[in-house]
């Protein structure tokens, strides 16, 4: 595992350390410089302007690798916001953190995850902001989008980036957001986050209007504040069709993709948490003190938050902490445009794979025990079916937060209706 905190920017003063004792540059070890460029076509390397020492002439310039150089303390010191007064009643004085948790298997999904990074990079701010990023997955994919987080990191100015490369081929998502909150925490424990899915693309002013809406509401800073305005990417969009410039012209724009008539039926606006289709409020429609994150991951073990369903569980826990319902909001313009498919297209795509298990895959029928086969052929179910039914129950048992009896009914009754 290697941890960049932080990625150099251009400009930036740099301390070069751990460089191999064989390799001729070691004596650079402990000296300091100036990033003066970075290069991608070079390995993604940064050009370092050497201050003069014993060992190198003032002028002297090397190419260093990001995990041999740290970014000195005055050149990354918490940036308070200069536009806030100082009558000490800010609430949201801290800064932001945006933490984005990354398993990168497939070509596929660095191309969406880049356009996420590229999205967060042109975040509108008053003030600096910070962004933590943990990479899994093969390591040429790996490399591959720390390589691109590096070369935008670079050219930033009002943010900072953090990254966590786990050198492992899978981490569940909850298991990269505990290391993320706990890198987080070391470099502002005070800060609010905004957690985000890893393919999904942020509006420019989406930072802004969060910390600004929760300020002019009167929010207390412990409070977790929501807000589910967003952009519904249906499952039929293309690659081409999902990019920002498909959906705005500019950081005020909003209404471009409206005018598309190629996105008409592809892209749904949801102004709250509710959708036609389903209910769309999500964990990350949400500005999460770091408090609530600390507590929620020491209270759940490795067992709950490594269950793909441990978002339910944290989005029942903000729904009933916060202030205000996210129904409840002064509907917004859209902040968030994320891929989301309602039950109805997920119930086909069971049904499709059910049958293709059926009739091609002999492998999945093999992989079940023989109690699996026994239970699925009393029920005349398949054995995808059987998966997906014990998912479903999984969902239930981590999702389940304090609920009452009503609430409890309503989430058997929507398993139900899928799993009839």
């Amino acid at each position: 595992m290697v941890i960049y905190a932080p990625l150099p920017r251009l400009g930036d003063k740099v301390a070069i350390h751990d460089l191999d004792d064989a390799s001729p540059a070691s004596p650079l070890n402990g000296e300091t410089g100036i990033v003066k460029n970075f290069f991608l076509d070079k390995g993604s390397r940064y050009e370092i302007q050497m201050r003069r020492t014993n060992t190198s002439k003032n002028g002297n310039k090397e190419i260093i690798r990001a995990s041999n150089l740290l970014v000195e303390e005055d050149s990354d010191k918490v940036n308070d916001n200069d536009n806030d007064d100082s009558s000490g009643e800010d609430n949201n004085r801290s800064g932001v953190h945006i933490l984005i948790p990354c398993h990168v298997d497939s070509e596929q999904i660095a191309v969406l995850f880049l356009r996420c990074i590229q999205s967060v990079a042109d975040q509108q701010v008053n003030s600096e902001f910070r962004v933590f990023v943990g990479l899994s997955g093969p390591q040429k994919h790996r490399d591959s989008c720390l390589n691109i987080i590096s070369a935008i990191s670079s050219q930033q100015t009002n943010s900072r980036w953090y990254v966590e490369d786990t050198g492992e081929e899978t981490r569940a998502e909850f298991e990269h957001l505990r290391h993320l909150v706990d890198l987080s925490t070391s470099v502002d424990a005070e800060a609010q986050l905004l957690l985000m899915n890893n393919v999904a693309l942020m509006h420019p002013l989406r930072t802004i209007v969060f910390v600004e809406g929760k300020k002019n509401l009167g929010i207390p800073k412990e409070c977790p504040f929501p807000l589910s305005c967003k952009l519904l990417l249906g499952g039929n969009i293309t690659a081409e069709e999902g990019q920002m410039g498909r959906l705005i012209t500019e950081s005020k724009d909003f209404n471009f993709w409206q005018v598309d008539p190629s996105l008409k039926d592809k892209i749904e606006w949801v102004s709250n948490s509710r959708s036609k289709n389903m209910e769309a409020d999500e964990y990350f429609d949400y500005l999460i003190p770091t408090s609530v994150m600390m507590k929620f991951f020491r209270l759940n073990p490795k067992g709950v938050t490594s269950s793909k369903f441990c978002g339910l569980r944290l989005l029942a826990i903000l729904q009933k902490i916060a202030p205000v319902d996210a129904v409840d909001m002064p509907i917004y313009p859209w902040l968030l445009a994320q891929y989301k498919i309602g039950t109805k297209r997920k119930l086909e795509e069971i049904l499709t794979a059910s049958s293709d298990d059926n009739d091609n895959n002999d492998d999945a029928a093999t992989s079940h025990s023989d109690s699996d086969k026994e239970l699925a052929e009393r029920h005349s179910l398949s054995p995808i079916q059987l998966v997906q039914c014990r998912e479903h129950l999984e969902s239930i048992l981590i999702g389940y937060y304090q609920w009452n009896e009503e609430e409890l009914l309503h989430a058997r009754e929507k398993k139900l209706v899928v799993l009839n």
